[in-house]
């Protein structure tokens, strides 16, 4: 199987799941525009004070506000588990299926 056949057979597959190849968290890059250089973590303006949040299924949900960005990053994180945990399973599994290599 050719590799470009492969790549379409693996997006057409994440599709149908729904899913996507990596969850932010999960082996996504950093976005260049954060403020604190962490994903789902933000400097509210006004108070000075650490917002976490995360986005699923392109609905941001708020994790809380805190005084110390360490209590932020262990919300995130522990959002990133339970949001994204099975789901990143299941595309690792989906991958893995495309990922061997067959002797043909």
């Amino acid at each position: 199987m050719a590799a470009l056949e492969k790549g379409h057979l693996l997006t057409a597959d994440l599709g149908k799941e729904k899913l996507s190849s990596k969850y932010a968290g999960f082996g996504r890059k950093r976005n260049q525009n954060s403020s604190t250089g962490i994903t789902g973590v933000s400097v509210h303006r006004r108070s000075g004070r650490y917002r976490a949040y995360i986005t699923v299924d392109r609905k941001q949900i708020g994790l809380g506000y805190y005084d110390d960005i360490n209590d932020a990053i262990a919300a995130r994180k522990a959002a990133e588990q339970k949001y994204f945990a099975a789901r990143q399973e299941k595309a690792d599994k989906i991958k893995k299926k495309y990922s061997k290599k067959d002797g043909r």
